[in-house]
């Protein structure tokens, strides 16, 4: 997983670890009452997001996977 945060609205960014696919990476923004999906994007061996102010953006390895674990919380 990578995690993201900021305080105030921002553009961040960090290279995609090695072995992981582009194409399977999904994240999530956490808040208190849950997560939810959130959109990223990849370029040039990088993840890009763009971070809201105070919430927390965390990017899975595997999307899928991680979709099926927070449907079952």
């Amino acid at each position: 997983r990578i995690a993201f945060y900021s305080t105030a609205d921002k553009q961040l960014s960090a290279p995609l670890p090695h072995g992981w696919d582009a194409g399977k990476v999904a994240a999530t923004v956490l808040s208190s009452e849950k997560a939810e999906p959130f959109e990223i994007k990849v370029e040039n061996g990088k993840v890009q997001v763009s971070v809201p102010a105070q919430k927390p953006i965390i990017v899975y390895r595997d999307g899928e996977r991680a979709k099926k674990r927070l449907a079952a919380v």
